[in-house]
């Protein structure tokens, strides 16, 4: 079982999981500090060497049902992944890249070398909503408080819709947060719920 512990210090919430840190702020105080303070996501990463990294995204694809592991070729330089070669879909595409986002370690995942077969269309929409998807699967691994199994995620020209019913408002303006640190995201436009 992994590592879990939750401390919160004042409006803080701090997750650790595996040397990752995830800090939550509370903003449904009044505290003027809260009010002026934007929920965030940020990671500490632990050491783990590059080889290591590679061979638990490689073992991540080897698990998947829609991933042909000869595919992609998964090279890592500084906690950053490259993935290259060519897959059949979008969604073999996009599972790649949730696949390595989520892995224990990885700072990044690059893309550019990255193709569908026979596709002439840009994937950026499909790269911001892998990369969202991979962090909600590490951050909900921390606990229910940061779940977001029920999170539908889709991006239309850098604006990502989020959708679906979650616990509470906390969790809904984390996916937010979330959504929003990831690059090349332009708005975010949520309908998320409470149960």
């Amino acid at each position: 079982m992994k590592n879990f512990n939750k401390t919160t210090i004042g409006i803080l919430t701090v997750v650790t999981l595996s040397g990752y840190n995830f800090v939550f702020a509370d903003t449904s105080s009044n505290n003027n500090f809260a009010s002026t303070t934007t929920s965030v996501v940020t990671t500490t990463q632990k050491y783990i060497s590059d080889a290591t990294i590679t061979a638990k995204v490689k073992a991540e694809f080897l698990k998947s049902k829609i991933l042909n592991p000869m595919d992609i070729k998964v090279v890592t330089k500084k906690g950053i992944v490259f993935l290259s070669g060519i897959v059949d879909t979008d969604t073999q595409y996009s599972e790649a890249v949730a696949s390595a986002t989520a892995t224990d370690g990885v700072k990044d995942v690059n893309v550019d070398q990255l193709t569908v077969k026979g596709s002439k269309a840009p994937l950026q929409d499909t790269y911001i909503t892998a990369k969202i998807k991979g962090y909600y699967m590490k951050a909900s691994l921390a606990g229910p408080d940061v779940s977001f199994v029920n999170t539908h995620v889709e991006t239309k020209d850098g604006v990502v819709y989020l959708s679906g019913t979650l616990d509470n408002a906390q969790q809904i303006s984390n996916a937010i947060q979330i959504a929003k640190s990831i690059d090349g995201v332009k708005d975010v436009k949520s309908s998320l719920t409470v149960k």
